[in-house]
């Protein structure tokens, strides 16, 4: 995937927009073959998927317990947040999103050390 910001001001801007977002997260700005498009961590026993230009995925273990001599019942998949802006690797990894309609999150987002990293494609 080749680097992009989701909803940038215009083509000329999209470094600027990007530098500013790792500063205001205190990370520093990465080099293009270390832009991340994607991660995936766990937050309370819940698996995210976090990727540039989508809200993030989420899957959670079910809340029933199976029956006896039953398979376990699927986990809950469900889409949390606004739209994944940027990416930034640190100690917590950070994830910005698109401001829209109110969310949980916090803007950014600390994620911890993601279980899986996936990168732009360098230019």
């Amino acid at each position: 995937m080749e680097f992009f910001l989701a909803e940038p001001s215009s083509e000329i801007e999209i470094e600027a927009e990007y530098t500013a977002l790792a500063r205001a997260a205190r990370c520093e700005v990465p080099p293009p073959d270390k832009r991340i498009y994607s991660v995936t961590y766990v937050h309370d026993g819940i698996q995210y998927v976090a990727t540039v230009g989508r809200r993030r995925q989420a899957t959670a273990p079910s809340r029933t317990r199976p029956k006896p001599g039953r398979a376990a019942p699927p986990p809950r998949r469900y889409q949390s947040g606004g739209i994944v802006q940027a990416i930034f690797a640190g100690n917590p990894y950070m994830v910005w999103e698109v401001p829209g309609p109110p969310s949980d999150w916090a803007n950014p987002a600390m994620v911890g050390q993601p279980t899986e990293i996936i990168y732009f494609d360098p230019a």
